[in-house]
């Protein structure tokens, strides 16, 4: 656990920011989250903290040099875990010049405030798995080239090799995360498989997948990923990893196809309820990461099954989700 620190979060609206903010109010930490756009509903009610001001949220784009200049002059930071990005890959391919601007530029901005003003800060950039792209070699391993291709991809790949370069470069105190497929209570990002999937059988509609549904993919539950978070922001403090990337998965990679029919099991559905487009071009086929250096550096690994974290999962959408 990390207590007693002031914390800047980007990103404070995004399913995970959610998440890890609630873990760092838990432990009697202050944290200022920071946003642009408002893409997500509100996971928590944060009302007491934000009354009693260890919550304080602020509308700041990470593009403006000027307002995140002024936030760090205003507030003395411990730690900084930057999320803020744009994260969808079809906005990023409608939109590749803002996709630059906020996920690497914005990164930049972030970075620089941070020598100038807070050069003993903490700062964990939030990156990929995607930033690998295409490997013939499963799993990612951290020494792997980064060769993202569409604009999300290689916007994290620029980023994650920026920030590890200020680590070099300047005496910073960075490390970058890259997590496979996140999934837990609070996502409303529909496009991703595990909640529309989810949306699609609470209403009883077969889910769709756009590719064959033989793809590999990892998926980790969002518990653990906060734990990943707090254990590498822990291991800062005493100067144990600095100017690292990090791989998150959970050493269990599935195809798309035995994932819903995972889920279609927990919701007691025929286990051929589902369309299969196999529209997608140009996806990679298979992603998955190791988690070795997680485990040997800060003593993490993954906790909950995917079994146990769908039924988890399941249960907070059916009490939230309005039938149509």
């Amino acid at each position: 656990m990390i207590k007693n620190k002031l914390f800047l979060v980007t990103g404070c609206y995004g399913f995970v920011a959610q998440h890890l903010i609630h873990n760092l109010l838990l432990n009697n930490n202050r944290v200022i989250g920071i946003y642009n756009k408002k893409y997500q509903l509100k996971i928590f009610n944060n009302k007491n903290y934000i009354n009693k001001k260890k919550l304080i949220v602020k509308k700041v784009d990470i593009r403006d040099k000027k307002s995140l200049i002024n936030l760090f002059k205003k507030y003395k930071f411990d730690y900084c875990y930057h999320l803020a990005a744009i994260s969808q890959v079809l906005t990023s391919n409608q939109s590749p010049e803002e996709t630059y601007e906020i996920n690497v530029f914005g990164t930049i901005n972030l970075l620089e405030s941070s020598k100038l003003y807070r050069p003993k800060i903490k700062f964990i950039f939030s990156s990929s798995d995607k930033a690998y792209g295409s490997s013939k070699k499963l799993p990612y391993k951290e020494d792997f080239p980064l060769n993202g291709l569409n604009p999300y991809d290689a916007s994290k790949a620029c980023a994650d090799i920026i920030s590890r370069s200020y680590a070099k470069a300047f005496n910073l105190q960075v490390c970058v995360t890259r997590f496979v497929n996140i999934y837990g209570p609070g996502d409303v990002n529909w496009d991703r498989i595990i909640p529309g999937t989810i949306k699609s059988l609470i209403n009883n509609k077969k889910p769709i997948l756009r590719s064959n549904g033989r793809f590999l993919r990892d998926y980790l539950f969002i518990d653990d990923v906060i734990d990943g978070y707090i254990m590498l922001g822990k291991a800062m403090q005493n100067k144990k990893v600095k100017g690292i990337a990090i791989n998150f998965g959970s050493g269990k990679p599935i195809t798309v196809l035995n994932l819903v029919k995972k889920m279609l099991k927990i919701n007691n559905n025929n286990s051929k309820f589902y369309i299969i487009k196999n529209k997608v071009k140009n996806e990679i086929k298979d992603q998955y990461s190791g988690y070795q250096l997680a485990k040997e550096t800060i003593h993490w690994k993954p906790k909950i099954s995917l079994e146990e974290g769908l039924v988890k999962t399941f249960s907070w959408y059916k009490k939230r989700i309005k039938k149509n």
